[in-house]
C-alpha cells in the first residue's frame, strides 16, 4: 500500500498538559494594548510566525510577549477561537459568531459584520503564516456571498481592506468580483460604485463581463486547497502575473497558487 502523500500528513497540535508544561505567553493587540494570555506551544504550533518570534534570539521569545500594534481585536478574536477550537462557525451560525467576540447576537451580529471579520482575521492569519486557519477563512468567506449581502458602502470598505492587505493571486479577491457582476451590476448606481473601487478590482470586473456569458459560476471553486492532490473537479483560479488578474483553468486542475501551504 502506497505511503499517505506527505502533505495529507498532519501533525497532531499539543496536548494541553504539553501545552501547560510550555508557559503561557501575553499577546497585546491593537495601539489600545488589548491583553491576551495565550499557551505558547499552541502559538507556536499553529502559527510560523510565533514560531520564529518565540522561540529564537529574539526580545519578544525573552520577555515571553508579543505587541501586535496594528491588529484590531476583532481579528485577533478569530484567531484566538480557532486556535483553541480548531474550526470557525458554519454558514449562518450568528450566534456563534457571536460568541466569539462575546456579545450577543442581537446586539453586534450581522451577515455584513461576519464577512467583515472574516476578511480582516484572513488578513491577519495570512500575516501570521497561520496557513490552515486561513484555508478556512477563505471558505467561510465565498459561502457568504460579500458583495450581493451587503450594502453599498459596507462593499466598497470590504473590498478596499481586502485589495489592500491581501496577496493578488488568492482566491478570496476573486469571489467578491464575480458576485458583484452577478448581483449588483443592476444597482442603479453601479457606475458610480465602480469608480470607487479599487483599480485592480475595476480591471477584473470588466474582464470578467466580458467573459462572464461563457460559463456559469457554479463551474468554477474559489477554496483554498491543501495541496495539489485534493479532489475537486471544478475549474481553479490561474493568477496571470502579466494581465494582473486571475483566470480559471480546466475542470480539475489545480494551480500552485492555490496549493495554500506555501
Amino acid at each position: 500500500m502506497p505511503l499517505p502523500y506527505k502533505a495529507d500528513q498532519e501533525k497532531l497540535p499539543p496536548t494541553i498538559r504539553s501545552a501547560n508544561a510550555d508557559g503561557i505567553i501575553m499577546i497585546e493587540v491593537g495601539a489600545e494594548c488589548r491583553k491576551y494570555y495565550i499557551h505558547k506551544a499552541l502559538l507556536v504550533f499553529h502559527s510560523e510566525y510565533f514560531s520564529c518570534a518565540l522561540q529564537g534570539p529574539w526580545a519578544e521569545a525573552k520577555e515571553a510577549k508579543v505587541w501586535l500594534e496594528d491588529v484590531e481585536p476583532i481579528a485577533f478574536d478569530v484567531f484566538q477561537h480557532w486556535r483553541y477550537t480548531q474550526e470557525l462557525p458554519p454558514y449562518g451560525d450568528f450566534e456563534g459568531w457571536a460568541r466569539i467576540f462575546d456579545v450577543e447576537p442581537d446586539e453586534y451580529f450581522t451577515s455584513t459584520d461576519i464577512v467583515h471579520s472574516i476578511i480582516k482575521a484572513y488578513v491577519l492569519a495570512d500575516r501570521l503564516l497561520a496557513h490552515k486557519l486561513r484555508r478556512e477563512l477563505n471558505n467561510s468567506a465565498v459561502e457568504y456571498n460579500p458583495m450581493s449581502s451587503l450594502d453599498m458602502g459596507h462593499a466598497v470598505r470590504l473590498v478596499q481592506c481586502a485589495y489592500d492587505n491581501i496577496a493578488a493571486e488568492r482566491p478570496v479577491l476573486q469571489f467578491p468580483v464575480d458576485d458583484f457582476c452577478d448581483h449588483c451590476m443592476v444597482w442603479p448606481t453601479f457606475e458610480s460604485v465602480l469608480a470607487r473601487l479599487p483599480p485592480a478590482f475595476v480591471s477584473r470586473t470588466k474582464r470578467k463581463v466580458e467573459v462572464a456569458r461563457t460559463r456559469p459560476k457554479s463551474e468554477f471553486c474559489y477554496k483554498e486547497h491543501k495541496s495539489s492532490r485534493e479532489v475537486c473537479d471544478r475549474r481553479h483560479i490561474h493568477y496571470d502575473v502579466e494581465g494582473q488578474y486571475l483566470i480559471f483553468g480546466p475542470r480539475g486542475n489545480i494551480y500552485k497558487s492555490q496549493a495554500s501551504d506555501s
